[in-house]
């Protein structure tokens, strides 16, 4: 019987950070805090977090965008056709796999 691999993974939202960058900004300056709302936004990046369980093989990347399309792009060269691919709920995980 062959042993599979398990792979967990999961993607976490942060804020993009400016702070002293003086040119070349994506968007206008904030004056005194300005804080950003939680959930999607056009300010956010996106940090996929990969572990093979039973091992200490780890991957993380930061997505440019945070679709389907660029999760299996990242996340294609750690699972193989014998991989279990455990995640949370998110829709996106469902292109994964089927990839």
């Amino acid at each position: 019987m062959a042993c599979r691999c398990v792979i967990e993974a999961d993607e976490t939202r942060f804020p993009v950070s400016c702070k002293g960058q003086r040119k070349g900004m994506p968007r206008l300056s904030k004056k005194r805090s300005g804080k950003t709302k939680d959930g999607a936004g056009a300010e956010k990046t996106t940090v996929v977090v990969a572990v093979q369980r039973g091992t200490q093989i780890e991957f993380d990347q930061v997505l440019v965008q945070g679709t389907a399309v660029a999760l299996t792009e990242a996340l294609r060269p750690l699972l193989g056709a014998d991989a279990v691919l455990s995640t949370d709920g998110n829709a996106s995980y469902w292109t994964v796999a089927k990839e």
